[in-house]
């Protein structure tokens, strides 16, 4: 176990109290049966212990040794990069683009910087991924996305 599996640990077991706080304002309960508010209560609190699990063996594990490669190499944290502005993009451009043009450009973007540069079939999966997509959601699944400015 190295830094990262700590410091990954601390940030999940934030993410699951935050998770957690908002599940619980929420109705655990209804007439019906589980209500909106249960799932997210226990995924958040198996997160939690998950979580809790992995910052207690990561801390027993390194006892008496030294911590080497706190962080990922320049590679790694690229690859992160590319994929977080990726997931950016998506929050932002997705009204104004619609989901398919949208969906369409990050494919490309992650695909492109996460090392695929194949220019006949990293465009394939991106059309298939983001028109299938919109397709299979909207057409079978009756699941309405975002159509943006263009109508497509």
């Amino acid at each position: 176990m190295t830094p990262r599996h700590l410091i990954l640990g601390i940030v999940l077991l934030v993410v699951a109290f935050l998770a957690g706080q908002e599940a619980v304002q929420l109705t655990y309960w209804t007439a019906l049966g589980p209500g909106p508010g249960f799932f997210p209560f226990w995924l958040a609190v198996l997160l939690g212990a998950l979580s809790l699990l992995l910052c207690i063996r990561s801390v027993l594990a390194v006892r008496g040794g030294k911590w080497e490669g706190a962080l990922p190499d320049r590679d790694v944290m690229a690859k992160m990069a590319v994929v977080i502005g990726a997931l950016g993009g998506v929050v932002v451009l997705m009204e104004p683009l619609g989901f398919r043009l949208t969906m369409l450009a990050m494919y490309l973007m992650v695909l492109y910087g996460l090392g695929r540069r194949d220019f006949l079939l990293s465009p394939l999966i991106a059309l298939l991924g983001s028109f299938g997509a919109f397709h299979v959601f909207t057409q079978w699944l009756a699941v309405p996305l975002p159509a943006g400015a263009f109508g497509w």
